[in-house]
């Protein structure tokens, strides 16, 4: 697990591999801007996160991404 300090607080994120392709989980805040291919959980769902796969990388959005799930996060007491 990697642990990075976004703007004073502590946001945790995964990068794992699954199916031998190296992915990137971050919780499911309900970012409306993420591309279409990022499978979301159902609202039934036990584990609430998304799956991001590694090629996103170097993605515009996904440091933007990160930043508002750590605000949201915060926001929310979590």
């Amino acid at each position: 697990m990697l642990t990075e300090n976004i703007s004073g607080s502590e946001f945790q994120h995964q990068i794992y591999t699954h199916s031998l392709n190296p992915v990137m989980s971050l919780r499911e805040v309900g970012l409306d801007y993420l591309p279409d291919d990022i499978k979301r959980p159902g609202k039934d769902d036990k584990i609430q996160e998304l799956v991001i796969p590694l090629d996103y990388v170097k993605a515009e959005w996904l440091p933007g991404a990160v930043q508002d799930t750590a605000n949201i996060r915060r926001n929310n007491g979590k």
